[in-house]
């Protein structure tokens, strides 16, 4: 089975999930998803954060709710941004 190479570009990913703020936390939580390619990434105060799809110039916010990232009706209690190079990857 051939695996497909990520695109070139900015990707956020969302770490350390939970299904509910409330939940009782006995370890690091589960991933989330890695979106991308992005055209940026921006942090409003600790409001939210606002990314734009590289290739479709679609932008979304991610708010935050207390110390988390909601996103996809989950939250989030980690974030990072990186930059793939599809050309090396595997």
């Amino acid at each position: 089975m051939t695996q497909l190479k990520p695109a070139t570009g900015l990707y956020l990913q969302l770490l350390h999930g939970r299904n509910q703020l409330d939940q009782e936390m006995t370890d690091w939580g589960f991933d989330g998803p890695t979106l991308g390619p992005l055209k940026f990434v921006q942090g409003i105060y600790l409001d939210h954060l606002r990314i734009e799809y590289a290739e479709t110039e679609q932008s979304i916010r991610i708010e935050y709710t207390e110390d988390c990232l909601i996103y996809d009706s989950k939250y989030f209690g980690q974030y990072t941004v990186f930059y793939q190079d599809g050309a090396h990857h595997g």
